[in-house]
C-alpha cells in the first residue's frame, strides 16, 4: 500500500494533528455496515462515521448484519465489525458475506490482545484492525486506509497506530 505524506510536517496556525487526520479521513457517502454488540461502542462509532461523511447501517449481531447486507443487496463499501460477537465471530461473518460480494472491504475492532479471542482469524485473513478503546481519529483512519487500499485487505496492518491518542475514546465494557 502507499502512504501519502504532506509536503510539510508543520501544522497550519490553530490546527491540531487530530484535526488534520480527521479532515483527511472523511468519507464521501461511502456505505458502512457497522457490526458491534456493545451499544455505547456502536453508538460512538456510528455517530463518528456519520458525522464525517459515511452512511452507516448498524447491527448488533452477525445475524442482523447478514439480514441488512442481504436487504441492501451487499451495497456496502466496507464492513466495520467487532471480532467477537454474541452469535458468531466477525471474521467468520465477513467470510460468508464475501461469498456474496467478494470485493467488499472489511476492518475490525477488538478488545482482546494477541493470543486471546479470535486473534488468529485476524492474522489468517490479513485484516486491518484497531484495538479497543479506540479514538474517533483512529477509527476514521482505519476505515479510510482500507477504502483507499488498492485491494480489499490491502493494508493488512494495524492502521492508525501512530496517531496521537489524545482524542476522546470509547472504553470497552467488562
Amino acid at each position: 500500500f502507499r502512504v501519502y505524506q504532506p509536503l510539510t510536517s508543520e501544522l497550519l496556525p490553530g490546527e491540531t494533528a487530530r484535526e488534520v487526520v480527521i479532515d483527511t479521513c472523511k468519507g464521501h457517502g461511502e456505505r458502512v455496515l457497522l457490526v458491534e454488540d456493545n451499544d455505547p461502542v456502536r453508538r460512538f462509532a456510528a455517530r463518528g462515521l456519520a458525522a464525517n461523511g459515511y452512511v452507516v447501517s448498524e447491527a448488533a449481531t452477525a445475524h442482523e448484519a447478514e439480514e441488512l447486507f442481504n436487504r441492501q443487496k451487499g451495497d456496502f463499501a466496507v464492513i466495520f465489525s467487532d471480532v467477537v460477537l454474541p452469535d458468531e465471530s466477525g471474521p467468520h461473518l465477513v467470510k460468508r458475506l464475501r461469498e456474496k460480494r467478494p470485493d467488499v472491504r472489511a476492518v475490525f475492532a477488538t478488545g482482546y490482545t494477541k493470543g486471546r479471542g479470535d486473534w488468529n482469524l485476524l492474522e489468517e485473513g490479513g485484516y486491518a484492525y484497531i484495538l479497543k478503546p479506540y479514538s474517533l481519529h483512529e477509527m476514521l483512519a482505519l476505515v479510510h486506509c482500507e477504502l483507499t487500499a488498492t485491494k480489499p485487505g490491502g493494508i493488512a496492518a494495524r492502521c492508525g497506530e501512530t496517531l496521537q491518542a489524545d482524542s476522546p475514546s470509547v472504553q470497552p465494557e467488562s
